[in-house]
């Protein structure tokens, strides 16, 4: 009797894994783009040729590996960021896991070229379909350039379910976008079909948030941001009427990867409260700083999504900072009119007399320190009024009656010196001679 169980070839195995670290050309672009990161790159450029299908080809200046490395690399689980147990527990780099050249060099043909500045020349390496094809001498640029061709080209299953070029493209203009925002201190370059879509100089957030998103809408974000022992939060909130019904433009980084969390979404948009409608979505772009013990960011295949060791005070943190930030920004809606000027205390707003004439009439507002003017109204008519309306809204007491008598009695003459001063007390202050220009 033959037995039943086998191990894989190793090259079935890797086409396996592929399944869960590359969903789509996007997945290549992110674990690419993340070893640049970690290679210590001051540029980069991502080009791209049929939403990621044909080619992906991520260029850095990074620190480049060895002859040895770069053969050792496309191996499954090699890395050099993990050694022992421990590290695990303190991760502070993107790729961690020795998962990704192994996975993609399974589905593609991949050419990596990679030189260090310390080393003459560099090396060229081309791995087809999980085969290795070869390993030579090459004159190349400090750092490393890695093409991946024909994306799924051995699997046309997966190959048929990806989606149109414009999906596909946009779920890898997010990804760039989001590393655009997240190391706004490299310069960045993003070509797709041979057309320019980013071109970022290095430099200081907010000066990267205007290149992506433009001066107007820089101008509406609401800086917010918190430090204490536990976690440190920075970034920007949007005002309420940036909101948008659909989602896409919440930016969350931890430890400066871009991950996801739930729980921080709902932190966020709760601390809008009446700010926002049902259904809206508030822009947020978020840098959290923890230390790596308290977060685990090995819960998903590809690390999107992060947990924390102390969720509600997590929780109960960036809402508070960022109601403390809208509240700190001026949200009160104003009106604002033509020709306001402020004169001896009294602010003078010119406005039309009516809907055809453009400059006549002025209405005229005391300052807040100064009295109200009372209606237009006599003031013996007002106190006259008010006496009847409280006769009559109310049934009379004998209390009432003794209250009311003292000014029942009161003569004619004493009621005509009490009106007069009233109407003193009360008269609006009388318009200026000459009205301002």
């Amino acid at each position: 009797m033959s037995n039943v169980i086998q191990l894989l070839p190793q090259a079935l195995a890797n086409q396996i894994a592929a399944g869960e670290v590359v969903q789509r050309p996007e997945s290549v672009v992110k674990e690419l783009v993340e070893n640049a990161l970690d290679a210590g790159t001051s540029s980069l450029t991502v080009v791209v040729k049929d939403a990621g299908k044909a080619l992906i080809q991520i260029v850095d200046t990074g620190c480049g590996m060895t002859p040895d490395d770069a053969q050792l690399a496309f191996a499954r689980h090699a890395t050099s960021k993990v050694r022992t147990y421990d590290d695990l527990e303190a991760i502070h780099t993107f790729g961690f896991r020795g998962e990704a050249l192994a996975a993609i060099s399974s589905i593609a043909q991949v050419e990596l070229r990679t030189k260090r500045m310390a080393d003459e020349t560099g090396i060229c390496v081309r791995v087809d379909g999980g085969q290795f094809r070869s390993a030579e001498p090459v004159a190349t640029s400090d750092g490393t350039s890695i093409a991946v061709k024909n994306l799924f080209y051995n699997t046309p299953g997966r190959r048929n379910f990806l989606k149109s070029n414009a999906t596909e493209f946009r779920h890898i203009l997010d990804t760039v976008q989001r590393v655009a925002l997240a190391n706004p201190e490299i310069g960045l370059s993003f070509i797709a079909d041979d057309e320019p879509i980013y071109q970022l100089k290095a430099g200081s957030l907010p000066e990267r948030l205007q290149a992506v998103f433009g001066h107007n809408f820089f101008d509406g974000l609401i800086p917010v941001g918190e430090t204490t022992e536990y976690l440190t939060i920075s970034g920007y909130v949007g005002r309420p009427q940036f909101a948008r019904k659909a989602r896409g433009e919440q930016f969350l980084f931890l430890n400066g990867r871009p991950v996801q969390n739930r729980l921080v979404h709902h932190a966020v948009t709760s601390a809008y409260g009446h700010l926002l409608s049902k259904g809206e979505y508030p822009f947020y772009l978020l840098f959290l700083t923890i230390d790596p013990k308290h977060v685990d960011v090995n819960v998903h295949p590809q690390k999107l999504e992060v947990k924390f060791d102390d969720e509600q005070a997590i929780y109960r943190l960036l809402m508070s900072v960022v109601r403390k930030g809208l509240a700190q920004a001026d949200l009160a809606p104003t009106v604002e009119l033509p020709g306001t000027l402020k004169t001896d205390g009294f602010e003078t707003i010119r406005i039309p007399s009516t809907p055809t004439e453009s400059t006549a009439g002025t209405v005229r507002f005391a300052a807040a320190s100064s009295p109200q003017p009372m209606p237009d109204a006599a003031p013996s008519r007002w106190v006259s009024g008010f006496t009847e309306r409280e006769a009559s809204r109310r049934p009379e007491s004998d209390d009432d009656r003794a209250y009311d008598r003292p000014a029942r009695s009161m003569s004619p003459a004493d009621q005509t010196e009490m009106l007069a001063g009233l109407e003193a007390l009360y008269r609006p202050p009388a318009p200026p001679e000459t009205l301002p220009s």
